[in-house]
């Protein structure tokens, strides 16, 4: 798989694929093609997708919220469901790091769901710890945790 996997820059013609995505893994709480639109303008070269034979399955993104206090968000990422466990997801983070640590950014944060121990586990890997729990973030009672990886903590990273 390794020789037909390619990671870069997502491109317009990229949207659908991901739009496509969000929806299927995030349902309600997915980011709608508007807002991908948004990320793709503004997120610059934090925006990344995994292609594999000419086909979108995977993609993360990171956006820079302050250059003056060097703080960062990761929004999404997600690989799909039949590719995990083979290191894209961990492709697309590590990348996403370098890019911010590159860009001078001091922190990034995420949300995740408590239910969520797979991706819970990889930000773990990359050094983001919980700084809180969120109740309710996403309705419906579903509570999420705020992660922070800090670069200058040199957290754990594959």
């Amino acid at each position: 798989m390794s020789e037909r996997l390619k990671y870069r820059k997502v491109v317009l013609g990229d949207l659908l694929s991901v739009a496509a995505m969000e929806r299927s893994y995030f349902g309600r709480h997915a980011f709608g093609p508007g807002m991908l639109l948004y990320l793709l303008l503004y997120a610059g070269d934090g925006f990344r997708v995994a292609e594999l034979d000419g086909q979108v399955i995977g993609y993360v993104v990171v956006r820079r919220e302050s250059v003056r206090r060097g703080r960062a968000e990761l929004p999404t990422l997600a690989v799909r469901e039949d590719l995990r466990g083979q290191g894209v997801g961990s492709a697309l983070l590590r990348q996403a790091l370098d890019y911010l640590e590159g860009a001078g950014v001091r922190h990034v944060d995420l949300q995740v769901s408590v239910r969520n121990h797979g991706a819970r586990r990889l930000y773990e890997r990359f050094g983001f710890a919980v700084v809180r729990t969120l109740p309710g973030y996403y309705g419906g009672g579903e509570d999420a945790l705020l992660m922070r990886r800090s670069f200058g903590d040199r957290g754990r990273r594959e």
